[in-house]
């Protein structure tokens, strides 16, 4: 046998390349359920690697077992994991492999109606090995129990927090991102993937900047700015439309910068509704200055230092006039200012162009990616 058409009988069939080949068991699969894959790691193979996913969606929903993983560490085995992975695919030594759409739950291999290959052909095994070690070595790192465990914590948190699964929003997802060319494609998640309007918010003054060490989860817990950013009380802030995105930056010193450190999704002003009350500013007295509210929702984090953010020294610098919507508007008029440097000047934020959106949305993406999001859990403390 070559080839072979598989549309049942998966948990059997498996099992049986296993016993086969016990040399190297080596798993793609997105959703891993812990009784499945307790029954197949009952042939005790010699080398396991597993690639799977991080997103605790998932977890929270049920389709993915944190209990799976641990199962697979505790036997020995390697994880890794990808953001977005969908493949299935089981190689068993250089003996066979199967590709197949039978994720490794009880539904999958028992009762849904899947269907798939198994191969015995040298030439596909050592491709499906080489697509392996492809997706290995972009995920970089190996799970390590420590992970499982804040894992478990971000997840108790969210659903005591948010009761209802459905409603609690994007939850973190842990998997490497990774592109066709080897993971240097920047993957933006699609709720800021287009622009409506685009804003970056300032935080602070040009009298209170802080240093570049100053690390975000104090700024946050400062300005409360994941739920609420705020506006001059002379100042309401109409332009500002639901689905607007707000970069939210903050002035810093040493240089003399404004770094971008955070986004979020824009609630439309309110009056009354999104002012602040007696005991807001009870709270924080600088909202009797500030103290009109856009809030906001869906927020991200860079978990670092105002030193991993986005400066808007060096957007200004590529961009020029068509950094900002207002110069690149009175450069196409040809009068007003055009000078990106004097259009934010005692502004409490200003509208970026599409341009400009791209630019600060694709570095703020590659900072995420390279020093992790501030967990929701983290987020919902503050509140």
């Amino acid at each position: 046998m070559t080839f072979c058409l598989i549309d049942k009988n998966w948990k059997s069939i498996i099992k049986n390349c296993l016993r086969k080949d016990p040399s190297q068991l080596r798993i793609v699969c997105p959703f891993i359920k812990a009784k499945t894959i307790e029954n197949i790691l009952e042939l005790k193979p010699s080398s396991l690697q597993v690639i799977t996913r991080y997103n605790l969606n998932d977890f929270a929903k049920g389709v993915n077992d944190l209990d799976a993983l641990r199962l697979v560490l505790q036997k020995g085995g390697s994880i890794r994991g990808i953001n977005g992975l969908h493949a299935k695919l089981f190689i068993f030594g250089n003996t066979s492999a199967i590709i197949t759409s039978a994720n490794l739950t009880k539904a999958g291999l028992m009762s849904n109606q899947e269907f798939g290959v198994l191969t015995e052909d040298k030439t596909a095994i050592r491709n499906c090995h080489k697509y392996f070690e492809r997706l290995w070595n972009q995920a970089q790192s190996d799970l390590e129990a420590k992970s499982l465990y804040s894992w478990e914590i971000e997840l108790k948190e969210s659903l005591v927090s948010h009761g209802n699964i459905f409603e609690m929003g994007l939850m973190n997802d842990y998997g490497s991102k990774v592109g066709f060319e080897l993971g240097t494609e920047t993957h933006v998640p699609p709720i800021f993937s287009e622009q409506h309007k685009s804003f970056v918010k300032f935080l602070g003054s040009s009298n209170n900047r802080v240093s570049l060490e100053t690390p975000i989860i104090e700024e946050l817990k400062r300005s409360e700015c994941h739920r609420v950013l705020a506006y001059p009380r002379k100042r309401r802030p109409r332009i500002v439309s639901k689905g607007s995105i707000m970069f939210i930056a903050r002035l810093v010193n040493d240089p003399v910068d404004i770094r971008i450190f955070g986004r979020a999704i824009a609630q439309k002003y309110e009056e009354g509704r999104d002012d602040a009350t007696e005991e807001d500013i009870k709270r924080r007295e600088w909202r009797e200055r500030w103290s009109r509210y856009i809030r906001v929702h869906n927020a991200d984090f860079i978990a670092g230092t105002m030193k991993d953010g986005i400066s808007l020294n060096k957007l200004m610098a590529k961009l020029e006039y068509d950094a900002f919507y207002t110069t690149q508007q009175n450069k196409v008029k040809g009068k007003g200012n055009t000078d990106p440097r004097k259009a934010y000047s005692q502004q409490a934020g200003v509208r970026l162009t599409q341009e400009g959106f791209e630019w600060v949305n694709t570095k703020l993406q590659q900072a995420i990616n390279k020093n992790g999001k501030v967990p929701y859990y983290e987020l919902n403390r503050i509140e």
